[in-house]
């Protein structure tokens, strides 16, 4: 997208919506892509989104970051006729969706996602977009995300699939944004044993 202003051509960063990732909770989503090259603190004008106090010492790739997730928020709350929502944040950082809706924003690598429901539906919606760790990454990262009790666990994973570090992480980060939805608290036990 090109606009012209005082004969000074401004190129904003693309968001581009994208099916390469299809979520596999049936609710719904709007996923894009998008180009941090271009960013610019202009993007959060063009695309209709309050620049939030925050991100005034962010990097570029966080202001990005924050501005896709909330054009792909944008969209999702548009499918269920909310329309010129401000999206802002708790105090935890955690989005504050509208009245009886509940939803997760996710974005990594270029990729942002997010999907709501109705809060009749279910208590809370948590999802999450991770890089794979490198092998490295894998075996150095395990004391830091795994609890000892889940060591059992995660050994038999890594007899299934590859990268069960950053499967486990991704589901630790879906189930946090899920449960914290539905508390007061951020500071809660989870026991991956029972799930």
């Amino acid at each position: 997208m090109f606009k012209e202003i005082n004969r000074e051509i401004l190129v904003f960063m693309k968001i581009l919506q994208t099916t390469k990732l299809r979520p596999q909770l049936q609710y719904p989503y709007y996923c894009c892509e998008f180009e941090i090259s271009n960013f610019a603190n202009a993007d959060f004008a063009a695309h209709q989104i309050p620049f939030p106090a925050q991100l005034s010492k962010a990097v570029d790739k966080r202001k990005a970051e924050y501005l896709a997730g909330r054009v792909c928020a944008k969209h999702v709350l548009a499918a269920h006729k909310i329309y010129n929502f401000e999206l802002i944040n708790a105090a935890d950082r955690a989005p504050i969706w509208p009245n009886k809706i509940v939803g997760s924003i996710t974005h990594s690598q270029q990729t942002a996602m997010a999907m709501v429901s109705h809060s009749s539906d279910i208590a809370g919606i948590g999802i999450d977009i991770e890089q794979l760790m490198s092998a490295k990454q894998e075996q150095e990262l395990q004391q830091q995300i795994l609890h000892p009790d889940e060591l059992f666990q995660f050994q038999r994973l890594a007899k299934q699939v590859s990268h069960p570090l950053t499967i486990i992480f991704s589901a630790k980060e879906s189930i946090f944004k899920a449960y914290t939805q539905t508390t007061s608290s951020c500071e809660f036990q989870l026991d991956l044993k029972a799930i």
